[in-house]
């Protein structure tokens, strides 16, 4: 019991310890930005204010993506899912995940079978937002993103593909660990809290499935998710 506490308040101060070393970079920049516009307003270009507002709305975005992912990892932490399962399709999880992950200059490819799952479809929308955005932050600019949905005997696959640097085999399991300290060579700057893959896999054991980094054929990295598929409503 001692160790569990112990962990538990390890934990907790390793979130602190994150979300104060992630917030302080966007909080700097848009300091910056206003007092830059309160000092020189009147002689800046509306071309200027505009790409201060951006600037400004880029970085509460990432605020806002920190904070929703340690909120969430404090929740599943405390007690799993909020809602019940229902029935659902999980190939329109992956339309609303790809959606969500707002990428707004990546091809993305779909190739999605209706597969019905018991899911909280909130929460899997997340996984999906999560590891598209994943496999956008560690692809060249101009390779696509594939996104399958299908069905394997009793399994609903849901597999998220890019043709990054790929991830070696003994660096895969120690990505779903809290704030894991390896990037691909090339990539070592991306940013991000560490909390994304740790949250996917927590989400999907919630819905007694499984997620899984493999390699893509070609070259790239794969994320597998696999749950137990629902009844057909076909016939």
């Amino acid at each position: 019991m001692a160790d569990e506490r112990t962990n538990e308040t390890k934990g907790r101060a390793e979130l602190v310890s994150m979300l104060a070393h992630e917030l302080r970079g966007p909080i700097t920049t848009i300091r910056g930005i206003a007092a830059t516009s309160r000092a020189h307003f009147d002689r800046l270009s509306d071309d200027e204010k505009v790409e201060f507002l951006g600037l400004i709305e880029q970085e509460s975005d990432r605020m806002l993506n920190v904070v929703d992912q340690a909120a969430l990892a404090m929740r599943l932490a405390a007690g799993g899912l909020a809602a019940p399962p229902g029935p659902t399709e999980l190939a329109a999880i992956a339309r609303q995940g790809i959606e969500a992950a707002a990428l707004e200059d990546r091809t993305i490819e779909l190739e999605l079978d209706e597969v019905p799952v018991d899911a909280d479809r909130t929460m899997l929308i997340q996984v999906v937002r999560q590891l598209v955005r994943n496999a956008d932050a560690y692809s060249p600019p101009d390779e696509p993103v594939t996104v399958r949905v299908r069905r394997e005997g009793a399994q609903a696959v849901l597999e998220v593909a890019d043709r990054g640097p790929g991830v070696p085999e003994d660096r895969r399991e120690a990505l779903f660990g809290m704030f894991p300290n390896w990037r691909p060579s090339g990539y070592e700057e991306v940013p991000g809290t560490g909390l994304g893959l740790f949250i996917s896999r927590a989400v999907v054991a919630e819905h007694h499935g499984e997620i899984s980094i493999e390699g893509e054929p070609g070259g790239g990295t794969m994320l597998r998710v696999r749950l137990p598929a629902g009844e057909t409503t076909d016939g």
